[in-house]
């Protein structure tokens, strides 16, 4: 079967189409479903969005083959799954929208959206890597669970990097406006008598350029909303960077966070972990990096900042 990846002069005339197809409006991606659904109570039925191959006068972009999952499994578990049906031609007319070597380098799952890190180049460029997303975006929000996908690349700079949360409706829509995407965190900061870290709930909007670590973090370096908290990091201190490799968060702070600190040790202790602790209430985080304007502290706080730093429980005000 001819693979949308193979022929790169094909594939440049027939995905001008496929654009103009699905930019002229989303319902004209639908295309019919195929493949058996399933009347048994434990199993979920989901459409899965595959380049449409099938011919005989057929315009639209992707045709969907309905593919069945378990009720009982995470969503985790579905994603991957769906995922790798993405990678595989269920049959002849159905063409895998992803390469089979494409497997996600991370996927961390929150309350209502899925953040994905793709290999460098996993489904090429322009409208091909756009038709890729959107069988992506339009498969995994079939989950009732998940509403909204993010699909970064590595390696790809920042500025070269989507970085946005994708919804059915507008995953074509590169330029528009995105809506809203709120996503309940921890923040840790200091108790109102200083004996320790205490924790506020805050809702934080994802749908920016930032990575969901720094917007985090940029939200507790903003001080706590609560009057009965304080502020734990020292006063100016910004984020420079960060990111996730593997389950560990690496970030890089400005020099505030040193020399605006308190001559109290114990202090710097609390600053530290209300940092870290953050952090590791993230989905997928469990340790935490920590570099001061590119640099590795040693030591701050009488704790052994040079390697990766997990949450410390006893940090926090029972």
């Amino acid at each position: 079967m001819r693979k949308p990846w193979k022929n790169a002069r094909q594939n440049a005339r027939r995905a001008a189409v496929l654009a103009l197809l699905c930019l002229a409006g989303l319902a004209g991606c639908a295309g019919e479903s195929g493949g058996a659904t399933s009347g048994q109570e434990d199993l979920l039925t989901v459409p899965v969005a595959y380049l449409n191959e099938r011919g005989s006068g057929s315009h639209d972009c992707y045709a969907y083959y309905d593919r069945r999952l378990s009720r009982d499994e995470t969503t985790a578990e579905k994603v991957d799954k769906l995922l790798r049906f993405l990678r595989s031609s269920p049959g002849a007319g159905y063409g895998a929208p992803l390469p089979e070597k494409a497997e996600p380098v991370t996927v961390r799952i929150y309350s209502n959206s899925v953040d994905i890190l793709m290999p460098a180049g996993y489904a090429g460029e322009g409208i091909h890597r756009t038709v890729a997303d959107g069988a992506v975006v339009m498969t995994l929000t079939a989950l009732e669970e998940v509403d909204y996908v993010r699909l970064s690349e590595q390696g790809a700079s920042v500025g070269n990097r989507p970085d946005r949360y994708l919804s059915r409706s507008d995953f074509l829509l590169t330029n528009a406006s995105f809506e809203r995407v709120d996503y309940t965190v921890t923040l840790w900061f200091l108790s109102q008598d200083g004996r320790g870290l205490a924790s506020e709930s805050r809702n934080v909007n994802l749908a920016d350029s930032r990575s969901t670590e720094e917007i985090v973090l940029s939200a507790l370096l903003a001080g706590p909303e609560r009057a009965d908290l304080r502020p734990a990091a020292p006063e100016g201190t910004r984020v420079l960077s960060a990111s996730v490799e593997g389950e560990g968060c690496r970030i890089d702070l400005s020099g505030e966070f040193v020399s605006a600190a308190s001559e109290d040790e114990g202090e710097r202790r609390l600053a530290l972990y209300s940092v870290v602790n953050t952090l590791c209430e993230l989905s997928g985080v469990r340790s935490v990096h920590l570099t001061v304007e590119g640099q590795t502290l040693e030591f701050f706080g009488g704790v052994d900042t040079a390697g990766p730093l997990k949450a410390d429980p006893s940090a926090v005000v029972s």
